[in-house]
C-alpha cells in the first residue's frame, strides 16, 4: 500500500496497487446517482474541442455550455475545451499512464482526481484549454470569473489547499433543477 504523508481519507485500488488517499479527498467520491449516464450525453460541435474530436457533456450542460460560449462569442471572445466527460476507467487510465511513466504518487493526487472522485465522471464539467496557469491570463477566464454563474457554472478548485488550484475547471450546476428543488422545500 502506498501512503499519502497527510491523513487518510479513504483507500482506491489502481493499476494492481492500494492507495490511500489524502484527506482532502474525503467526501469527495462522485455518488452513483450523479455519475453520467452515458445514454444521456451529448456532443459539443467540434469547433469547441482543440483537437477538433468529440467532447460530451449531459445534455443540459451541453446546451447551457452552447449559451455561455454564444454570450463570449457576442463579447468577442472564444472558448476551447480541453475535455469533458471523463469515465471512471479512463480516469484510472490517466493514473496508470502517470504511474507507469514515473511520476509520484504526491504529485498526481495533487493535480489529478483519483478515479471515482472527478466531476468529469458527471458529464457537467469542462476543463477550458490551456489547462495551465495559463488560463488565468486569458480574457476568457475574466469573462468566466464575472459571468459563469448566470449560465450555472461554477469554478471547482479554487483555492490550492490539497488539490492544486485549477481556473480552467468549471462545473455545470443545474440552477433551474436547484431552484425547484428548494422552492419544493
Amino acid at each position: 500500500m502506498i501512503s499519502s504523508p497527510l491523513l487518510c481519507a479513504d483507500t482506491i485500488y489502481v493499476c494492481d496497487t492500494l492507495f490511500e488517499l489524502p484527506v482532502y479527498w474525503a467526501e469527495s467520491r462522485i455518488p452513483d446517482s450523479i455519475l453520467a449516464d452515458i445514454s444521456e450525453l451529448a456532443p459539443l460541435p467540434p469547433k469547441y474541442s482543440v483537437h477538433g474530436g468529440r467532447i460530451y457533456l449531459l445534455r443540459p450542460a451541453r446546451d447551457a455550455f452552447l449559451e455561455i460560449a454564444k454570450a463570449a462569442e457576442a463579447a468577442g471572445l472564444e472558448f476551447v475545451i480541453e475535455s469533458g466527460y471523463r469515465s471512471i476507467e479512463k480516469q484510472e487510465e490517466i493514473w496508470c499512464t502517470l504511474l507507469g511513466i514515473g511520476v509520484p504518487f504526491e504529485s498526481i493526487i495533487k493535480g489529478t482526481a483519483p478515479p471515482g472522485y472527478s466531476e468529469h465522471h458527471t458529464g457537467r464539467a469542462v476543463d477550458f484549454y490551456p489547462t495551465t496557469g495559463d488560463f488565468v491570463g486569458t480574457r476568457e477566464y475574466w469573462w468566466l470569473k464575472r459571468n459563469a454563474g448566470k449560465y450555472g457554472w461554477r469554478q471547482s478548485y479554487t483555492t490550492g489547499e490539497g488539490v492544486r488550484k485549477e481556473p480552467w475547471h468549471w462545473y455545470f450546476e443545474d440552477i433551474k433543477e436547484i431552484i425547484t428543488i428548494s422552492d419544493s422545500i
